[in-house]
């Protein structure tokens, strides 16, 4: 009787086990992700410069299930001079981009006394996980006309629920024919 309650017990956990690992993770970065305005000379569009106003650039990835999470990381410094900047992907306002270096016009404008902001933002609206289906994230921020600032990087991360990865299934019905297996032996 115990013998039967373990060996339930043992084939719910390798399943469980198992359903976890059906998940695929894309990360797509824009930039260099180094902190800095400095540009380094890569072919990165518009990181790494000192940018005025609004800008846009378009990140492309490749899916590979449906979406389940999706995240976006914006690494800027001096933003925020003339108001609080919002960020937009495929036209839909993500979220305001609040300044935290405190550059809040009592230095010039640009980044002469401004610091590095980095930004995380969870994208949970089921609306722009739909826009992104297409692989190709038009993002954007808004800006005070005449803002000057620097873009480090953007960063989207993206779970999906792919079956590509390796999934340990194949191990668990590996599993369940050894206890199979044990079971018709021990009973013998």
């Amino acid at each position: 009787m115990k013998f039967k309650f373990f060996k339930a017990a043992l084939v719910s956990v390798i399943l469980s086990i198992s359903g976890l690992a059906n998940a695929g993770l894309i990360i797509d970065l824009y930039g260099d992700e180094d902190g800095s305005y400095l540009f380094d000379g890569g072919a990165e569009g518009l990181t790494d410069k000192v940018l005025s106003g609004n800008q846009s650039w378009i990140q492309n990835f490749v899916l590979d299930g449906t979406i389940l999470s999706a995240k976006i990381e914006v690494g800027t410094g001096a933003l925020g001079y003339f108001g609080v900047p919002t960020l937009w992907i495929d036209g839909i306002s993500i979220g305001l981009l609040t300044d935290t270096d405190a550059c809040d016009g009592s230095a010039a404008p640009g980044y002469s006394s401004c610091t590095f902001d980095n930004y995380a933002i969870d994208i949970l609206d089921i609306l722009t996980l739909g826009t992104l289906n297409d692989g190709i994230a038009n993002i954007s921020i808004t800006t005070g006309s005449g803002d000057g600032w620097f873009l480090d990087y953007s960063k989207i991360t993206i779970v999906t629920d792919s079956n590509d990865v390796p999934e340990p299934s194949t191990l668990a019905i590996f599993a369940l024919g050894m206890i199979g297996l044990a079971t018709r032996r021990f009973n013998k």
